[in-house]
């Protein structure tokens, strides 16, 4: 005898923004975010146990994911749809139901070096856009958890210790 289950969701859309000021040159810190991920990408941002850390893929069509194995094992955190080097990246993601899904997620991350230093800081401008079953407790993780990853504790803190 089979069960089924029916859960009927509600769908959303929302943008979270985090604005990070970093206090290194623009080339540096994009140097850092696009090449050195493996770094700066926090631990507790992993979710496959056993993971090697997190490979970033910068072209269009690339891949940005965690590699388990080296041996093709992992979790795609999202497929690169717009790179721009020195000032843009653009990704799609899918938000999975353990994480809050189901939704599709366009993150975009732009840099600019800071209009009144521009030869020692570099503003991060994240915006995430999502669509599907978001909720304010998604919103307000996501709002959270890119401040973390981005800002103190994660690249913001790597980059300005080089």
């Amino acid at each position: 005898m089979s069960k089924k289950e029916t859960t009927l969701m509600t769908a959303a859309a929302a943008n979270v923004t985090v604005k990070i000021e970093i206090e290194a040159p623009l080339a540096t810190t994009w140097h850092s975010m696009i090449d050195e991920i493996a770094q700066w990408w926090r631990g507790d941002f992993l979710v496959c146990e056993g993971s090697r850390g997190m490979r970033l893929e910068p072209r269009i069509g690339g891949l940005l994911y965690e590699d388990l194995d080296g041996e093709g094992g992992g979790f795609v955190w999202g497929h690169v749809i717009s790179f721009q080097p020195q000032k843009h990246l653009a990704y799609v993601a899918q938000v999975v139901p353990p994480w809050g899904g189901p939704a599709q997620s366009v993150v975009q991350i732009a840099l600019e070096a800071n209009d009144s230093r521009p030869d020692d800081a570099t503003v991060l401008t994240l915006t995430d856009s999502l669509i599907g079953h978001v909720t304010e407790d998604l919103v307000s993780c996501l709002d959270d958890g890119w401040q973390q990853l981005y800002g103190e504790g994660g690249l913001k803190s790597y980059v300005e210790s080089l």
